[in-house]
């Protein structure tokens, strides 16, 4: 039943009206209200008992302009215990809707979806921005081949064939293994790019360090490292005082040597400016490290007597 009610008392100062449809559930005898649109023109699918006054339940967005001239459009459930959501489908053979979206809430889970109900390979949902008046595609997200792997690709891509990929040509590119497979539109290698593993932030340090491990490899795969390092006194210590030398120690996974001081003495790793200004050491070494076995660091310190020369250090560890 349709059926249009005083929103107000009616005076010749107003008039204000909302117009409803009221429904029978089947099996029951009493009506409810469940189609409204309010007096400010708002409108929804609601639920209210006959005899009372239908009101949107919604909670606005913030920043939303609630005055009489903005609009909305409301989906709202018979309780806060039940699922709402808006479904766009075509109809297919049989009434069922067998390509479209659903946009839902699934309340007893909490969580909110938007599904692309296609059940098929190469099947996609789309983003796209107005610029210039022309819609650009600005996010696709779909299936592989297989039609079980989720890709996504921010930019223009049409057809991305990696989980994530970023260009109108992805020209970056992640796998399903996490793995950077493009980069800048260059296809990628080993390990596809370098990720820092391990860090060591030192400071004020009055003494020797004894060998102490700073990464240990993966159990399953012997891999390059990259090891850089800085050194510097930041107080100067007593008359030929020493920063340094600093050394690695690591597994190499070719032949199972322990390979050690292995770095001559040379600006690099060792300095007896014992200033400020000059007592500096830095440096990068490339490991090939058996599986699952330690890299360490050693640094060495000789104190010259008199005031305690302190240093600062720094090192990374990359996976190359």
């Amino acid at each position: 039943m349709f059926g249009v009610y005083a929103a107000e008392p009616h005076s010749s100062m107003g008039q204000g009206a909302y117009c409803a449809i009221q429904t029978t559930k089947i099996g029951t005898t009493g009506d409810q209200f469940s189609f409204l649109i309010d007096a400010t023109g708002n409108a929804g699918l609601v639920y209210a008992n006959a005899g009372a006054s239908p009101i949107f339940r919604t909670s606005l967005p913030i920043g939303w302009d609630s005055n009489n001239q903005s609009r909305f459009f409301s989906i709202e459930s018979e309780t806060n215990s039940r699922d709402a959501g808006l479904l766009i489908q075509n109809g297919g053979s049989t009434g069922a809707g067998v390509e479209g979206m659903n946009l839902w809430l699934d309340n007893s889970a909490g969580h909110n979806y938007f599904d692309n109900i296609a059940n098929a390979s190469g099947t996609t949902l789309r983003f796209r921005m107005m610029t210039s008046g022309t819609p650009v595609l600005a996010m696709t997200i779909g299936v592989d081949g297989t039609g079980t792997i989720g890709y996504t690709n921010f930019g223009g891509d049409n057809t991305p064939n990696n989980v994530l990929s970023v260009g109108g040509q992805s020209e970056f590119q992640i796998n399903t293994a996490g793995k950077v497979v493009k980069y800048n539109n260059i296809t990628t290698v080993s390990n596809g790019v370098p990720s820092e593993v391990a860090t060591v932030d030192l400071t004020s340090q009055s003494a020797a360090i004894a060998a102490t491990t700073m990464y240990t490899t993966p159990s399953s795969v012997a891999g390059m490292y990259r090891i850089s390092w800085v050194a510097k006194v930041n107080i100067p210590g007593g008359v030929s005082s020493t920063l340094g030398p600093f050394n690695i120690k690591y597994t190499d996974a070719d032949d199972n040597a322990i390979v050690q001081n292995l770095i001559a003495l040379n600006d690099f790793n060792q300095s007896t400016a014992n200033t400020t200004t000059g007592g500096v050491i830095s440096g990068t070494f490339i490991a090939y490290a058996k599986a699952g076995s330690n890299i360490q660091y050693v640094m060495g310190y000789t104190n010259g007597g008199g005031a305690t020369m302190l240093y600062h250090l720094h090192i990374k560890v990359e996976a190359l």
